[in-house]
């Protein structure tokens, strides 16, 4: 990996790429929490689902879910009678 700046190239140390850079960190399969957005226009929750990027409100429905709850960092789905908490990965 490499940083160019005002036209002079250093290469990136280790020990910061390694901590840039998580291999797999996050699942690719399935529903996955990436951040939420608390507004004065309402809340929205961007969602990776099956390695597609998603921006959801409450009331949406993905994967067959409905939002039903939109907080700092977590989200509350619906499903069949059931409600599953969904949250940032390492939050």
């Amino acid at each position: 990996m490499t940083n160019i700046t005002n036209d002079q190239t250093t290469d990136t140390n280790t020990k910061t790429a390694t901590a840039a850079t998580q291999p797999e960190a996050l699942p690719l399969a399935g529903l996955t929490l990436l951040g939420t957005i608390l507004a004065p226009k309402g809340a929205r929750a961007l969602l990776r689902q099956s390695g597609r990027i998603k921006q959801v409100s409450t009331g949406d429905r993905i994967g067959g879910h409905v939002v039903t709850s939109i907080d700092s960092g977590s989200i509350l789905l619906a499903r069949n009678g059931q409600v599953q908490a969904l949250r940032v990965p390492g939050s």
